[in-house]
């Protein structure tokens, strides 16, 4: 039943694919903003319609964000300038909807950034650290203005009044920041100020209830604080007053893509000795699903003799992996091993590498074809697919479907196909009844049945009331 929950459930986990070239800009009234759901996307919709590009970096529980947001923003002259000459990117680690799907299968829209989902900004806000910060500590509110090349034309940090974000968006040029106490803008600093609150996060997970430990943990690996996540780190290091199960939880808590600033600082504990603990470092990485990781999981991988293991880092390679040439090359290579725990450990990271990849998409494919009943390959492709959020998979997942016999995995590729944006015949699914068509989705329980180290997400769906009995 646990498994059927899951499978159930995991559905609402994956958002719909969202359209392969970006809608055309619509016209936005003095009351609406719309914020692009991709970077790729936005500097395309940018180039075609001769517009500048404003990144919009905030943070939840900054005063200045805030401030920004409900008073800059909700202004309709600000409105009317952003909607005239910008198209926007938001970004930011934090996350504002439960991710429950909607009657078509998809996560919600963001509540603070209309157009866009929560996973969106989250994706945004890694890929703007990738090309405009050297540090681990970003500033919030940042505003970054490029052209539709990504290059920087101006950048503020710090909070802007209306006024002067008007002339910021007019005739913003170079790099400012605006002291605390007010005044003019000054010269950019190297170095952000020690964060009070990343300290007192700091002394909070080494005492207290478990629960408010671990909890302080990972809002701790949000802040950023390079000097306190790395004493945090030191202390799983050490292990020093801790057991075994409290210090695994401890390194699992930051598991979340919010939790990436500290993913530098995370990567030290892929050196720890005892199995567990190094496992739960790797899937904590897993989630984190920042590119800063993959040349650590790359190197774990030529010492690392623990299949379990092994497995995982294969599936990190998965998010974390991305644009990593070395890595795609990997999973590759192992999603034909002869092992059935790495080769599908390989195909379901294969998902996140579909993208403009031919190879990639080549792979599943035969990967499917090779598959049987007696073993879970068909079902990491099936999710592979499903996770690639990519439309290109579309013709692969149709030609799957056609010669597929067996109803319930014919039920699982319509699923998949729909969520790429393709169509199916109408009509119930087999194994519908009250669970919905999302009820055949318990068969993909058995690709993650014997983890050692389950996923938050997971754990999370399967702790959500099952709904009416009998579902």
């Amino acid at each position: 039943m646990r498994f059927f929950v899951l499978c159930l459930l995991l559905a609402g986990l994956q958002p719909a694919q969202a359209p392969a070239t970006p809608a055309p800009v619509k016209e936005t009234s003095r009351n609406t903003l719309r914020f692009e759901t991709s970077v790729d996307g936005a500097l395309k919709l940018a180039r075609e319609n001769a517009r500048k590009v404003l990144w919009v970096i905030m943070k939840d529980g900054e005063i200045g964000c805030t401030r920004m947001l409900d008073s800059v923003y909700s202004d309709l002259e600000v409105r009317e300038q952003l909607a005239a000459g910008f198209v926007l990117i938001p970004c930011s680690t934090w996350h504002h909807t439960s991710e429950a799907p909607d009657s078509t299968d998809a996560p919600p829209e963001c509540p603070q950034f209309p157009g866009a989902r929560c996973r969106d900004h989250q994706a945004s806000e890694r890929e703007m650290r990738k090309r405009f910060e050297e540090t681990v500590n970003v500033v919030a509110p940042q505003h970054i203005i490029t052209d539709a090349d990504g290059k920087v034309l101006a950048r503020h940090r710090y909070e802007l009044k209306k006024t002067a974000f008007i002339e910021f968006l007019t005739k913003g040029t170079g790099v400012t920041e605006t002291p605390a106490g007010g005044g003019p803008p000054k010269p950019d600093r190297k170095e952000p100020k020690p964060d009070a609150s990343a300290e007192r996060l700091l002394d909070l997970t080494r005492t207290g209830p478990e629960e408010e430990r671990l909890k302080a943990a990972k809002d701790l690996c949000t802040t950023g604080d390079k000097d306190c996540v790395g004493a945090y780190v030191q202390d799983m290091e050490k292990g020093t007053g801790l057991t075994d199960r409290l210090r695994a939880a401890l390194i699992r808590a930051p598991g979340s893509a919010e939790c990436a600033p500290a993913v530098e600082e995370f990567s030290k504990l892929l050196h720890l000795k005892d199995t567990t603990l190094r496992n739960s470092a790797v899937v904590t990485l897993e989630e984190m699903e920042d590119s800063r990781a993959a040349t650590h999981l790359l190197l774990l991988w030529k010492t690392e003799k623990d299949p379990e293991t092994k497995k995982d880092i294969l599936r990190a390679l998965g998010p974390s992996g991305v644009g990593k040439e070395e890595a795609r090359t990997l999973l590759l290579k192992e999603c034909k091993n002869s092992s059935e725990l790495l080769r599908t450990g390989a195909i379901i990271a294969l998902g996140s590498h579909t993208a403009g990849q031919q190879d990639v998409r080549k792979a599943l494919a035969e990967r499917w074809k090779a598959g049987d009943g007696k073993n879970t390959q068909r079902l990491a492709v099936i999710y592979a697919w499903w996770q690639s959020k990519n439309s290109e998979c579309l013709g692969d997942v149709e030609a799957a479907r056609a010669v597929e016999t067996n109803g319930e995995q014919k039920d699982l590729l319509d699923l998949v196909i729909r969520s790429l944006g393709g169509t199916v015949e109408a009509g119930p699914p087999r194994g519908g009844g009250r669970g919905g068509p999302f009820r055949v989705l318990r068969s993909l329980g058995t690709l993650f049945a014997k983890d050692r180290i389950q996923r938050h997400k997971l754990r999370e769906l399967m702790e959500r009331p099952q709904g009416p009995r009998g579902g």
